[in-house]
């Protein structure tokens, strides 16, 4: 048992007299002597306890820290670890979803492209057999196998018959340095006001500038890009398109209007001429060439789908 006495002087003895005291009685006292140390003795000795206490305290708040920032850096961890655990798992489901999307989107795709294949035979045999034979509706013409609106045809011309032999007489005469086909033959003779001569002349300038520029291989490229198109392909892109976008929006035969006619976009209002100077000619010709072939690819093979020019 401690017993706390307040107001000691120093250098003084004191003289206690203690018993115990309980339930049954009260003991016999004992007397217990104290000197009191000079005051300076009793100021060293507690400042080196306390000092010593302040000391233990601070080691325990040092490691106290040090265990808090070890279990903090380990909880920093496992969340961390945990975060992209989850997000893996969530990438691997979503890869898996957009798989499983496009396996459904291809077995949907599958009949719905055969059925359109089968559609594109009948209608083209439709054209070759049937077409060619089909009296034309009101105000238009049978020419070469050909509708044509009467307006079309050149002024004074008169029947039909005669500029079906002049095809024939423009093929025959074309044969020998452009293969021209019976809806080629008609378009020069329409343009030529049936003038066969005329029709030749236009024809041999027109083969020795293709064969210039390549005309033929950039063709092929063309039909390509369409017919992946047709397919399936998001879209299909001009030769320099987006350089030439750069100075105006322009998508030759872009759409198809009711009528079956193509639908072209050249939007006036986008046109940059600050940006003219950032395309050189060169680039607008090759784009200019790419465009007219696209389109007449486009013409030539809608005309030959629905069996009028």
């Amino acid at each position: 048992t401690q017993i706390v006495v307040r107001g000691l002087k120093p250098l003084l003895m004191y003289v206690f007299e203690v018993c115990a005291l309980n339930a049954v009685g009260r003991s016999s006292c004992i007397q217990i002597r104290v000197l009191v140390p000079p005051a300076s003795t009793l100021v060293k000795v507690h400042r080196g306890v306390d000092a010593e206490a302040k000391e233990k305290q601070r080691l325990q708040e040092e490691k106290r820290q040090q265990e808090e920032a070890v279990a903090e850096s380990k909880r920093q961890e496992a969340e961390e670890a945990e975060k992209k655990s989850m997000e893996q798992e969530t990438r691997q489901q979503e890869e898996a979803a957009e798989k499983e999307r496009k396996e459904e989107e291809k077995v949907e795709k599958q009949p719905l492209e055969e059925e359109k294949l089968q559609q594109d035979v009948l209608e083209q045999k439709s054209i070759d057999v049937v077409a060619p034979q089909a009296s034309p509706p009101k105000g238009y013409v049978l020419v070469g196998g050909y509708q044509i609106r009467e307006e079309q045809l050149p002024t004074g011309c008169k029947g039909t018959t005669d500029i079906d032999s002049l095809i024939t007489q423009v093929q025959a005469r074309c044969s020998g340095f452009l293969d021209i086909g019976t809806q080629n033959a008609l378009r020069f003779l329409l343009g030529c006001n049936l003038d066969v001569d005329e029709c030749v002349r236009r024809a041999e300038g027109v083969a020795k500038w293709r064969k210039e520029q390549s005309m033929d291989e950039l063709r092929a490229q063309l039909k390509a890009g369409l017919s992946a198109c047709r397919s399936g392909a998001p879209s299909m892109s001009l030769p320099h398109q987006a350089e030439v976008s750069k100075l105006a929006i322009l998508n030759p035969c872009a759409l198809i209007a009711a009528n079956g006619y193509p639908v072209s976009i050249w939007h006036v209002g986008s046109a940059n001429s600050s940006a003219a100077s950032s395309v050189k000619d060169d680039v607008l010709r090759a784009w200019s060439r790419g465009t007219f072939e696209y389109v007449d690819i486009w013409l030539s093979e809608q005309s030959e789908l629905e069996g009028r020019l």
